[in-house]
């Protein structure tokens, strides 16, 4: 059975809630618009009275240029008591620079109220006669000022009550009835659970609301059994990713081993290969015949020592995947730090008649940070920049403070540049803008990601940003490690 007293004091309370609120949404509001009306009524009030006040003692100084010229002290009262006749001035006085007023007036009676007051001088060309003061009271119109705010409450007042009786209405005819019919149905279904229809009632608009929360009954339900059934989906999708996740991170850790075993098995032979070559290219143990078994010496030199740095590379990249390269923080100058790495490479941009320009600002700002770790990066920014510009090309590195907290510098060539599809992958390991196997360029594309791990080692970030045909720009971030990060 249900419990219609309940049912029927929620309703009531319902309403009443509702009632309030809509009595508070319209009464507040309107006490703050008359409030917000009495001060600007008043500040307008005060700002006409000043500008009348000086008007008026405006006019009476320009009025008494002639009677204080010819002493006309009957015409000077004449003009006060003309003035006067206004109810809201206070006084009116004239000096002519005496201890005593030249001439004056003042109201007897009620003179309540705030003063407002302005002084003009009486001039006759450029002779001052005197000075003449007016003061007005606001007492009139603060009075008329009132009487008009407090119409405006009445008004607004009625309006309220007005509105509380119009809402007390609409509740009881669009609310109290439609919800009653709800909270009946409402009610069967809360005793239940989303297994157990709803029952069928009395009343066609009672069977409407029954349906309608039939209906409900049946997408909750149905609702529930998806996110069940797609829960259990994502625990075994959960799963198979946390599968999947080893298994990559196994292969990574096998090709990590693999790539430092044979980097390591090949450095030893290549150390002989280097050495020999060395003995035969520089003819250590005598000359050669014929002169051209040197030449190939130097070319076997050549050619060991760039698969050296390849391989030192790999091993380093090694390192960073593992986490095994050290870094030592200490302070020092990045400006320093890149003047070094230029001219290292500048030999490199001569050999391709490249202008190698470095802009760097007239301050020193040392830094705490990895000094041999910034000078790799340097380089292998800038050998990219002079490897792939053409003969001629310009490069241009430059350096500015980042506020407290490091450095930015750049590195801008007017190269080939790098098409847009291509710079997503710019920095992953052995990838090469275009086809490798048909480059002109040595390398195994393992610089700017080398570049990109010791920049995120230190803290700092790497951005590339490039148009074909015009060049590209390489921005380098290095935070200052002992400064608090924003």
């Amino acid at each position: 059975m249900f419990d219609w007293v309940g049912t029927w004091s929620r309703l009531v309370q319902l309403k009443y809630v509702l009632l309030v609120g809509i009595t508070l949404g319209a009464v507040i509001p309107a006490a703050l618009f008359v409030l917000v009306e009495q001060g600007r009524s008043r500040a307008t009030l005060e700002r006409a009275l000043q500008e009348d006040v000086s008007r008026q003692a405006r006019l009476l100084a320009l009025s008494l240029q002639e009677p204080m010229w010819q002493l006309a002290d009957e015409q000077v009262y004449g003009l006060l008591d003309a003035a006067m006749a206004d109810p809201r001035i206070n006084s009116v006085s004239v000096s002519d620079g005496g201890p005593r007023p030249y001439a004056e007036r003042r109201r007897t009676g009620d003179t309540s109220g705030q003063l407002y007051s302005a002084t003009r001088d009486v001039m006759r060309g450029t002779n001052q006669l005197g000075t003449v003061t007016i003061s007005i009271s606001d007492r009139i119109d603060y009075q008329a000022n009132q009487e008009k705010l407090l119409e405006l409450l009445l008004n607004v007042a009625v309006a309220s009550v007005l509105t509380v009786l119009i809402a007390w209405t609409v509740l009881h005819i669009l609310l109290t009835r439609p919800v009653r019919k709800i909270v009946i149905a409402a009610e069967r279904l809360q005793h239940g659970d989303l297994e157990s229809p709803v029952k069928k009632v009395r009343g066609v608009e009672l069977q409407t609301v029954a349906a309608a929360l039939e209906q409900l009954r049946l997408a909750l339900r149905d609702s529930s059994r998806r996110t069940e059934e797609a829960r259990e989906r994502l625990v075994e999708a959960n799963a198979e990713l946390q599968k999947q996740l080893v298994m990559v991170e196994e292969a990574n850790h096998a090709k990590a081993e693999f790539l430092a075993t044979m980097s390591h098995e090949l450095r030893t032979p290549l150390n002989a290969v280097i050495g020999f070559s060395e003995l035969i290219s520089g003819q250590h143990l005598g000359r050669i015949q014929p002169p051209v078994y040197s030449e190939y010496g130097r070319d076997i030199l050549q050619s060991g020592k760039h698969l050296l740095s390849i391989i030192d590379d790999i091993l380093f990249m090694v390192r960073l995947d593992k986490g095994s390269a050290p870094l030592h923080f200490a302070a020092f100058d990045p400006l320093a730090t890149l003047r070094k790495a230029v001219g290292q490479v500048r030999p490199l941009a001569e050999g391709k008649s490249h202008r190698l320009a470095l802009d760097l600002p007239e301050i020193e700002a040392p830094v705490v940070s990895d000094e041999r770790a910034l000078l790799q990066v340097f380089l292998n920014v800038l050998s990219n920049a002079i490897k792939y510009t053409a003969e001629g090309g310009s490069i241009r590195a430059r350096a500015e403070r980042a506020g407290q907290n490091g450095w930015d510098f750049s590195v801008e060539d007017n190269g080939r540049g790098i098409p847009a599809e291509a710079l997503a992958s710019i920095g992953e390991p052995f990838h090469r803008v275009g086809r490798p196997h048909v480059s002109d360029q040595s390398g195994i594309g393992l610089g700017l990601s080398i570049t990109n791990g010791l920049l995120r080692k230190l803290g700092g970030k790497l951005t590339i940003s490039s148009e074909v045909g015009r060049g590209t720009r390489v921005d380098i971030h290095l935070p200052d490690v002992s400064q608090p990060r924003a």
